[in-house]
């Protein structure tokens, strides 16, 4: 069973936030690779693609926060695993087919990585961040398992992207369950992951940010966005928005030992990336935060609207 609410909060400062939270029920449902079928019609909704093998991660477009698709040039595209090429591929949809179409561009060869991308329409770049998964987030000292960064410049004639010189980069040295990016006002890209120093430490909330504005390739270093621990499920998602402040980046992450969600902002400024941070709880209708959040903002809408899908841990309806 599905609640929809709007949670309005005002912040202690000026600021207000608007969040559309969607309370959705407790569901469990076991990822499994499809057998190699031909694309046919569902019936139901939708269309049935080709299958993604079974060497590959058990849910290759899965995490919640995370993105595979962009709409750019009145093309749909994404960020699908290859089985025959053992690489992520990126594909464009053939609309009178309903059939993905492989572009022959790499993305990331690692099986057991997961995506997130940005299109950005006015640079006329896409950027993918990709990251080796796992259900334990943790700084890890071997470079294969870091976060990495593709950017892509897009060729509207041939209606192909490629690869920009210099990268792939590293965003962190971090292994993790998510990874999620959003580009600022000024330019500047930002990642948010949860992660942990060591086996021994507590799981919270890291950000990272690149050093300057329009300088995609050099990445400052990553910093705790809040002291208070966070359970080893817990994820976090990045947006970009603008209220009647001006623009802002925000995050907002889950906590279960809090049993509580969080939204942090700071207004876009070339200032040190770790600074002007303000902090607020959202108030949930059941004392109970499960690892689901994905987040959207209004381009057009100047009133600090940011819109929240999670889901809580209710297992029936008040």
């Amino acid at each position: 069973m599905e609640k929809m609410m709007r949670v309005r909060k005002a912040r202690r400062t000026v600021v207000r936030l608007a969040v559309l939270i969607i309370l959705l029920a407790v569901f469990s449902s076991a990822v499994t690779n499809t057998p190699a079928l031909t694309q046919s019609n569902l019936d139901v909704a939708g269309y049935l693609d080709f299958s993604y093998g079974d060497v590959v991660t058990a849910s290759p477009t899965g995490e919640k926060p995370e993105s595979k698709l962009w709409w750019n040039d009145g093309i749909w595209w994404g960020i699908l695993w290859n089985p025959s090429e053992n690489a992520y591929r990126i594909y464009h949809l053939d609309w009178d087919t309903q059939t993905w179409i492989d572009t022959g561009v790499d993305a990331d060869s690692r099986p057991q990585s997961k995506a997130d991308v940005l299109w950005d329409e006015t640079a006329n770049k896409l950027y993918v961040v990709s990251h080796f998964f796992t259900e334990y987030s943790k700084k890890v000292a071997d470079a294969d398992l870091w976060g990495r960064l593709f950017r892509y410049s897009y060729d509207e004639a041939s209606q192909t992207y490629s690869l920009d010189s210099g990268f792939p980069v590293a965003v962190n040295e971090d292994q993790s369950e998510t990874l999620v990016l959003d580009k600022d006002s000024t330019g500047r890209l930002w990642v948010v992951y949860p992660s942990r120093e060591s086996g021994s430490d507590p799981y919270q909330i890291y950000v990272n940010a690149t050093s300057e504005a329009g300088n995609d390739q050099n990445w400052g270093t990553p910093f705790v966005l809040s002291e208070a621990a966070i359970d080893a499920d817990d994820i976090a998602s990045l947006v970009s928005f603008r209220d009647n402040e001006g623009n802002k980046i925000g995050v907002m992450w889950t906590n279960k030992q809090t049993k509580a969600i969080y939204f942090a902002s700071r207004q876009d400024s070339t200032a040190d990336p770790a600074a002007g941070w303000t902090v607020q709880s959202i108030n949930l209708p059941v004392l109970s935060v499960d690892d689901h959040v994905s987040l959207r903002s209004l381009a057009t809408n100047s009133s600090g609207q940011v819109f929240a899908a999670v889901k809580t841990g209710a297992t029936q309806a008040d």
